[in-house]
């Protein structure tokens, strides 16, 4: 599993995320370019994205990495 989908997951069972959607919009990154890199594509898979998602699981206490 990739470190967004363990981020959204733990986060979905912490019930601080609902969807993909909710993700994106408290993350600060389109929809469409989280579902791309979720599903492992390598282009949307960018330093900005990560950074954004670490730094909110960390909020949060998960260490996805």
């Amino acid at each position: 599993m990739n470190a967004i989908l363990y981020a959204f997951y733990a986060l979905k069972a912490k019930k601080v995320v609902k969807s993909q959607r909710d993700f994106a919009r408290l993350v600060g990154v389109h929809e469409q370019s989280l579902s791309a890199a979720m599903r492992g594509q390598d282009q949307y898979l960018t330093e900005s994205l990560i950074r954004k998602i670490e730094e909110f699981a960390t909020e949060h206490e998960i260490d996805i990495w």
